[in-house]
């Protein structure tokens, strides 16, 4: 730990206890006093002793039938759809509610939600649904989950409401949907249960972390965070307040784990500003900026910076216009009088050395604004030599390609590109391993629950609580779907588990059993085709009128393989005629016809495709 951190820790050693009533401060009184929530690193004289109480903790009978229960719903095994249920007795309250983007093989898939069977199945007991920010991977399920579970109050601030209602409000159904701004550090009740939000600093303003005080102990989930001493927006974290909720007591801190593997801590964006102001400076000609939309932080820097050198801004793209238009309803975004332009007018009435053009696109995606700019498909935008193209971002995991080839397109106009490999114009959202270390420290939670990544995330996030004194069986590394429970004393993993599966958007369809055979469908035919068999057959005596008809797609084109084509009509024929002869149902028929065509196929091509026979009574 470096001098800050130590400050800090003394901080959290010396801050006073705050003053409360009820069964909850008292639990965390109790607790205090008990001096369960101290650990140490053990040794390895120590060993013996922690596999006893490793065994005794599993031995261990809960003191009472009415437990804590923590259910990770979602975001355990990947970045995304984050959604996690804190139940006691008859209620229940989710954290987050997000979606998920695509993986490579989700053909088709325009995005996956978490499972909310569980939830479904006693959503009497849902009180309320507490939203940490407004990311999409953190809001983005709502639309589809709130009208199935009755509307449930959601909580946020005021920032992450009025992008949740922007969002959901795109299906007429959220009509009825009951939204609610909080206000960090002031507590509410949600039945026996208090419910308090904490400022964060992440790449989003507004954003928070919760407290959850239950009868048997505090729950801290942690949301999406860094410590930004010098944040675009807002201010710095409340370590004084953190080191409070420490004090109070922590029985369970879920902590994001997305930078777990990074050492030191995460760049300010006061960094990416000072770069951003220099390029802006020192630009010749026009200026294209490719961001984040929701990086309302550096989007109301780069309105200052276009003020300063009398420079005008144009915005591109649909999410980017909107979270404009919402960050300036809120005061999150300050645009100075006239900078801010309409599109339209910047071929017209402005001259490229005074232009910024602020876009969506950083990632390569196929229908935004920088993209189609490099395709040369943009209605309003045009690339000339001279042009400067920031992509102030890095590639999420899965986008890289994409991002280059959009990259060499650009280049091929003769612009300038820069990107966070050249200097420094995008940073992380996310804490790295010394923050990380120094939140464990302020909270010293009793035990650590690391969140919000996939299995190597969350383990190096366990590896620092291990390396700052924690014991192992103080920390669970839980899965998507697990149980945690806890009486107040103990907290363990469930042998019970939830519904935990993938549920895919496709357009207008939503489901998990039957969108997989989709999928799979998908797959087939991108890697092998698909062939398509025609019978024209007698209605009356179900004989065969003509030879059949064949056509692929993806395969080879049949017409110009005579061989092939011959054969793969042999067969079929004669499938069809032994199995009609012998009266079989009509399934079976076509289950013989795709037997025997595929072995053709197979033979002379090596392919496996789709075999899609079809018979036509005429």
């Amino acid at each position: 730990m470096n001098k800050f951190s130590n400050w800090i820790q003394r901080k959290a050693d010396k801050a006073p206890e705050k003053p409360s009533s009820g069964s909850t401060r008292q639990s965390s009184r109790r607790q205090r006093k008990s001096g369960k929530k101290h650990h140490h690193r053990p040794h390895s004289g120590q060993q013996h002793a922690h596999a006893e109480q490793h065994q005794a903790q599993k031995n261990h009978r809960f003191k009472s039938d009415k437990l804590l229960k923590i259910m990770p719903m979602a975001g355990l095994e990947e970045v995304g759809k984050n959604m996690n249920v804190i139940e006691y007795g008859h209620e229940m309250v989710t954290i987050d509610c997000g979606l998920q983007f695509p993986e490579p093989g989700m053909l088709g898939i325009d995005y996956v939600i978490p499972d909310t069977t569980y939830l479904e199945q006693n959503k009497q007991k849902v009180k309320a649904m507490l939203i940490t920010h407004g990311h999409l991977d953190h809001i983005g399920g709502l639309r589809h989950i709130l009208p199935k579970l009755g509307f449930p109050p959601v909580y946020g601030s005021a920032l992450t409401i009025g992008m949740i209602e922007k969002h959901i409000m795109e299906n007429k159904a959220n009509a009825k949907a009951d939204l609610r701004v909080v206000e960090n550090g002031k507590p509410f009740q949600v039945g026996s249960l208090e419910v308090e939000y904490f400022a964060q600093n992440h790449s989003i303003p507004d954003s928070n972390g919760i407290v959850v005080r239950t009868p048997l102990g505090n729950i801290v989930h942690s949301g999406d965070y860094k410590f930004d001493f010098t944040p675009a927006v807002g201010e710095c974290a409340d370590f004084q307040n953190l080191a409070r909720l420490g004090t109070e007591g922590v029985l369970a801190f879920m902590g994001e784990s997305t930078n777990a593997t990074k050492p030191g801590y995460t760049m300010s964006e006061k960094k990416v500003a000072q770069t951003l102001e220099n390029i802006i400076e020192k630009a010749k000609g026009r200026i294209i900026i490719a961001s984040f939309s929701s990086l309302m932080g550096r989007i109301h820097q780069i309105l200052q910076f276009a003020h300063q050198t009398d420079r005008k801004v144009f915005i591109s793209g649909r999410s980017m216009m909107n979270n404009v238009d919402i960050g300036v309803k809120l005061g999150f975004i300050k645009p100075p009088k006239g900078v801010l332009q309409q599109l339209r007018r910047n071929n017209q009435n402005h001259p490229a050395h005074k232009s910024i053009i602020l876009c969506t696109g950083s990632q390569g995606e196929g229908l935004s604004a920088l993209n189609r700019i490099s395709l040369g498909e943009h209605a309003d935008i045009r690339l000339k030599p001279g042009d400067t193209i920031v992509l102030s971002s890095n590639p999420i995991i899965g986008n890289e390609k994409a991002v280059v080839q959009m990259m060499d397109r650009l280049l091929r106009y003769g612009v300038k590109v820069i990107t966070n490999e050249h200097v420094d114009v995008h940073t992380s959202g996310h804490a790295r391993q010394e923050e990380l270390k120094l939140m464990l420290k302020l909270l010293s939670p009793r035990y650590l629950i690391p969140v919000h990544g996939e299995y190597h995330m969350r383990h190096a996030h366990k590896d620092l609580a291990i390396e700052i004194g924690m014991d192992e069986n103080q920390i669970i590394l839980a899965d998507n779907g697990d149980i945690i429970e806890s009486d107040g004393e103990l907290m363990r993993r469930s042998k019970s588990k939830i519904p935990a599966n993938n549920i895919f958007i496709d357009g207008s369809r939503e489901g998990e059993a039957h969108l997989s055979k989709v999928m799979l469908d998908r797959q087939v035919m991108a890697e092998n085709g698909a062939v398509i068999i025609v019978f024209r057959v007698n209605q009356d005596t179900g004989k065969l009128i003509a030879s059949p008809g064949i056509d692929s797609r993806g395969l080879i084109y049949l017409q110009d393989s005579p061989e092939i084509y011959s054969k793969c009509v042999e067969a079929a024929q004669k499938a069809y005629e032994s199995k009609h002869q012998a009266k079989a149902p009509s399934e079976e028929v076509k289950l013989e016809i795709k037997r025997a065509v595929g072995k053709v196929i197979m033979q002379m091509v090596s392919r496996n495709p789709i075999i899609m026979p079809i018979i036509v009574k005429v």
